[in-house]
């Protein structure tokens, strides 16, 4: 049952007195109309617009300053509860014989979900969501089952779809790309997401990468291993997998790539970036494209 503000209690003395007055007063004075209307018909009116007057007052809202209060409450409870959660996470993992237990890996996930589902627009929605998965791919690293990769790349999507702009969407996503290319084996869907993440965090979270015009692959190769502290071997290898050029697959100029990106992805984007300037080109002076040609 909620309490009346105290303007409602106001209210509803003030109009107690009135009814009082009025009472006694025309108990004293007798009226020069008609009894039986004033009596009746004229105090049923009165008390007609007193009871509209109460049930305004006690239906109306209350100040914003009480669902302020109420709504830091439930703030702070979040994010005691999502604190919790991460205790709980940090114990089982110092805790040998307990880590071993899926339950109770599974538990730590429900923690975050709970939270989750309480209120999903809460600004610590994102982060239990990334949380979720996060301990998803945590069980599938311990326990190798399926069903928690898939749920660890569930969490993490929904994050990126219903959190777009959210500063764990980006992470979130390329974690998602590389379990796709590393656990999955799945090199093109890998390189899609990747794609994707260039295209929507075009600056914050991605490096740019020379080709300069008359370098040779392994030019680039050693360049390139020197800003992202990837094996120039790693660098070839993945190189001619992608490109059918023993050189040159790679055309000059400058591209976009995310940060801690692999060599696998990085030389699949660039070099088939390449090769579509490459078709066009032909397309546009000799009518055709082959790779032989070139």
């Amino acid at each position: 049952m909620s309490i009346p503000h105290p303007h409602t209690v106001n209210i509803f003395l003030s109009c107690l007195r009135l009814l009082k007055i009025y009472d006694h007063k025309h108990s004293q004075q007798p009226s020069l109309r008609s009894p039986v209307f004033f009596n009746s018909g004229g105090h049923l009116l009165l008390r007609f617009v007193v009871f509209f007057i109460l049930t305004a007052g006690l239906i109306a809202p209350l100040p914003k300053s009480v669902f302020g209060n109420q709504r830091s409450h439930q703030i702070t409870t979040f994010q005691a509860d999502y604190t919790r959660a991460k205790k709980y996470l940090h114990a089982l993992q110092q805790a040998p014989a307990q880590e071993k237990d899926r339950l109770q890996w599974l538990n730590g996930v429900r923690n975050f979900r709970r939270i989750y589902l309480q209120n999903p627009r809460d600004p610590l929605a994102p982060a239990c969501l990334y949380m979720m998965a996060r301990t998803y791919r945590q069980m599938f690293q311990r326990f190798h089952l399926p069903i928690d990769l898939d749920e660890a790349i569930n969490s993490y999507q929904q994050l990126t779809s219903r959190f777009e702009n959210n500063r764990l969407a980006d992470d979130a996503l390329f974690a998602v790309a590389t379990l796709y290319e590393r656990e999955k084996k799945d090199p093109e869907r890998a390189l899609e997401l990747y794609t994707t993440i260039i295209n929507r965090y075009p600056r914050e979270k991605t490096r740019r990468i020379v080709m300069y015009s008359g370098d040779s692959l392994d030019d680039f190769a050693h360049q390139f291993s020197r800003l992202t502290q990837l094996s120039v071997r790693d660098i070839f290898d993945d190189y001619f997998r992608y490109s059918p050029y023993i050189d040159g697959g790679i055309l000059a100029g400058y591209y976009r790539l995310p940060f801690r990106l692999a060599s696998a992805p990085a030389m699949a984007y660039m070099t088939g970036k390449s090769e579509k300037a490459f078709a066009a080109l032909a397309e546009k002076y000799l009518g055709h494209y082959d790779p032989a040609d070139f």
